[in-house]
């Protein structure tokens, strides 16, 4: 099919699908009855479906999707902006887990929400590694805790490294997984390198979703650092040629419930 077909018994030519595309690709000339696709626009259509999803009228197919396969957005079912705004002051970066499991099917549903995040160009390249087995996320914590005491070696003098450095060998005197934390999961998305951002975005989505389901989630933040750096995490994950980590993040059933909206500083804000 062409990368665009408009139904011409259902387009009313108002132009919202020629005002909504990013790459400018479609053009409602004057005496055409319905818009059409620039010439070579195939070549540069990112396949977003903004122009299937902005017509009211579902007159628009794009080689990607068609309105029959798009669900409705229910407005309905939108939480108002009090409500979002304290689920997302109430997001803690929780640290102590139930040692229950979440059930698979959870977790993979957090994922297909978390998959809706944008991407640059809308690439969707983002990737997903869930490791289930709660052993194998603490032997990936005591990989992690070799890599820190390697920098903490290699640069005595980073106050970062030296100040971590200490934390964790008082964590691993009194046996506690400070990389872990002892959660039952982690959740690790990756992607091309150099685009780690995407997968950022798209953990932040899983993070609020994870919340929103009443479960405990934290980044796992030297973990993801060693993923990305140190070999014996690398080949434990085993990503693809050329994908990079962009992160990972602890999920589990929380263990203690939060009561309050803890204050954060003031925003700093530099008006232009």
């Amino acid at each position: 099919m062409s990368v665009i077909q408009v139904d011409a018994e259902k387009c009313k030519r108002d132009g919202l699908c020629v005002a909504v595309c990013p790459n400018l690709l479609l053009e409602l000339k004057e005496g055409s009855p319905i818009p059409t696709p620039i010439q070579n626009a195939e070549e540069q259509c990112n396949d977003c479906g903004h122009c299937v999803a902005i017509c009211p009228h579902g007159a628009l197919a794009q080689r990607a999707m068609s309105p029959e396969r798009c669900e409705p957005l229910e407005v309905s079912s939108l939480p108002s902006a009090g409500q979002l705004e304290h689920l997302m002051r109430g997001r803690r970066s929780v640290r102590i887990f139930k040692k229950d499991p979440v059930p698979r099917e959870v977790l993979a549903k957090l994922i297909e929400v978390a998959r809706y995040a944008p991407t640059g160009s809308n690439l969707q390249h983002v990737r997903w590694l869930v490791v289930y087995d709660g052993a194998e996320v603490r032997r990936l914590a005591r990989l992690t805790e070799d890599w820190l005491r390697d920098k903490v070696a290699a640069q005595p003098d980073n106050p970062v490294f030296a100040r971590n450095g200490k934390v964790l060998a008082r964590a691993v005197k009194q046996g506690y997984d400070l990389i872990g934390r002892g959660a039952p999961h982690l959740i690790i998305a990756y992607g091309l390198r150099g685009r780690e951002t995407d997968g950022i975005i798209a953990l932040t989505f899983l993070e609020l979703a994870a919340f929103a389901q009443g479960l405990a989630a934290c980044w796992a933040g030297w973990l993801g650092n060693a993923a990305r750096e140190w070999a014996p995490v690398r080949e434990v994950f085993g990503l693809p040629e050329g994908h990079s980590c962009a992160g990972a993040m602890m999920i589990g059933l929380p263990k203690y419930k939060y009561r309050r909206l803890p204050q954060r500083n003031e925003a700093q804000i530099a008006w232009r």
